[in-house]
């Protein structure tokens, strides 16, 4: 079973038929850097605050038009 986990394998679908499926568990307090000891979630996380960096830096209107935009996906049950 663990050549099929992380980080041996990666995107995971599952070509099986629907009743053969394996169930996904989703958790609350799940934490994708110890699930990916590889560093690829940290790698990740870093090129997405170099972005937000950037934008906070140097696209102001953008960065808050994107920060606007997802504080009312969270907020209205309509956006």
């Amino acid at each position: 079973m663990n050549e099929i986990r992380p980080p041996y394998y990666w995107n995971f679908f599952e070509d099986v038929p629907p009743e053969m499926r394996v169930e996904h568990v989703l958790r609350h307090n799940a934490n994708p850097k110890e699930s990916y000891k590889d560093k690829r979630v940290e790698k990740i996380l870093e090129a997405i605050e170099e972005l937000a960096m950037g934008l906070t830096k140097f696209e102001e209107k953008n960065w808050q038009r994107l920060t606007e935009s997802t504080i009312k996906i969270f907020k209205d049950e309509d956006a």
